[in-house]
């Protein structure tokens, strides 16, 4: 997404600049993945790390806001560049890289798992003999979370059907960016309404009576018309973000680096801190996360010069979110490893400083063998899938540098298809 500010060009590619990446929703979504690992300590290590053991869970509210973000983004990036390739190409292109992002992870993971192989859950192999359906069609939000290894997959289940919806937009909206814009924003709003009046009529019955407390807490949090609120706030982050990247506020290095990294210590601080309201909650919680990483993505965050030990502490952050799918994938097989390895006799089973050990070894066990899937085997599927997309959307044959009426020319063309960024 071109920023066209003067001064960006010349500062490309000066050391210590980010360069026009979104650098900083990077720091978002590492934040994200590593207070899910918080909350996902073993039994009785979380209460050490007082509310972020508690609401570490929040993590995923953030991960939705992302997701939607980064895919409205992308998509409504590519309608503007290749709008003249048609909707069904446009369809192609999203569906091809959608499934190369998630697919062959996902389902290698549950291939591996269902064969009880030596070092995993053995309940994990004998939940999906009898029970694979709901994995395999992504709708396991809809059914009871048994072990942590297939639980997180809730989660990802409401992203795949989301996205469905995203999908079936871009099948007649998606020539024209305006007209992708309008479908994205009435997708959104009727999404939003829909959560609220879902969870005020799951509030209803559970005061009245009517549903248990397991009932209630499990469709609360689970359900997909319950949750869908967060990613359309992030539909609408990347809809306002074209519009309000334009502004000289935006744009303005005035305080920018205080200001973004204050943004992002609000976006901490109300994840753990925000207290919980069983309507209204996951819709405010997903607004303040939408205008935080509105206010990270602008470009004066993007074009920051960094200070040698700012980028020292950027980086470790920058490089565990982009490894954040593979961390939240992984990390419930590397937990029951880790927690063997370290002996109780030098480290007690309930003591702060086990907790502090188990998890700094845990992330760091989980980052490697995240880095090593997306090195050997998730980045040459997506590289694959990002150039087959850009076929996709290559305009017709044409005289060699020449443009089609109002649009760019060939290489501008596909200098604006480089594939969604991973989430």
């Amino acid at each position: 997404m071109s920023v066209g500010h003067p001064s960006e060009a010349r500062r490309e590619h000066t050391p210590g600049v980010l360069g026009n990446r979104m650098a900083f929703v990077d720091v978002l979504r590492a934040i994200a993945i590593l207070t899910v690992l918080f909350h996902h300590l073993p039994s009785g290590l979380g209460h050490h790390f007082g509310k972020l053991g508690e609401w570490g869970g929040r993590g995923v509210d953030l991960f939705f806001v992302l997701s939607g973000f980064l895919i409205g983004s992308t998509c409504l990036e590519r309608a503007h560049t290749s709008g003249e390739r048609g909707t069904i190409q446009q369809a192609k292109a999203y569906w091809l890289l959608r499934s190369a992002r998630i697919f062959p992870l996902y389902f290698a993971l549950l291939a591996v798992y269902a064969l009880g192989l030596p070092g995993f859950n053995p309940d994990v192999a004998s939940i999906l003999r009898d029970w694979w359906r709901p994995y395999v069609t992504f709708t396991s939000n809809y059914f009871g979370q048994i072990t942590l290894e297939l639980g997180i997959f809730w989660s990802l289940a409401i992203e795949e059907q989301f996205y469905l919806a995203v999908g079936l937009l871009m099948l007649v909206c998606s020539r024209r960016r305006d007209t992708l814009a309008s479908a994205f924003l009435g997708l959104s709003l009727a999404a939003i309404a829909v959560s609220l009046v879902y969870r005020h009529e799951l509030f209803t019955l559970h005061a009245d009576g009517q549903i248990s407390d397991n009932t209630y807490i499990f469709k609360l949090f689970h359900s997909t018309l319950s949750r869908m609120d967060q990613l359309a706030v992030g539909l609408i982050t990347a809809i306002a973000s074209h519009t309000l990247n334009g502004w000289k506020w935006m744009r303005s290095e005035r305080m920018a680096r205080l200001s973004t990294w204050a943004v992002i210590a609000l976006c901490l601080g109300v994840l753990v801190y925000f207290p919980h309201r069983p309507v209204v909650g996951f819709l405010v919680i997903g607004l303040v996360f939408g205008a935080c990483v509105l206010w990270v993505q602008r470009p004066a965050a993007r074009m920051l010069t960094l200070g040698r030990w700012e980028a020292r502490a950027l980086w470790p952050l920058t490089y565990i979110g982009k490894l954040s799918f593979g961390l939240y994938i992984f990390h419930p097989i590397t937990r029951p490893w880790v927690d063997k390895l370290l002996p109780t006799s030098t480290l007690p089973a309930d003591s702060g400083l086990r907790a502090v050990v188990l998890l700094a070894v845990w992330i760091a066990v989980t980052t490697v063998l995240a880095a090593l899937s997306y090195r050997f085997f998730e980045e040459p599927i997506l590289s694959a899938a990002r150039r087959k997309s850009r076929r996709i959307l290559q305009p017709p044959a044409q005289a060699p540098g020449a443009a089609a009426p109002g649009r760019p020319a060939e290489g501008e063309l596909m200098a604006g298809v480089a594939g969604p960024p991973a989430s």
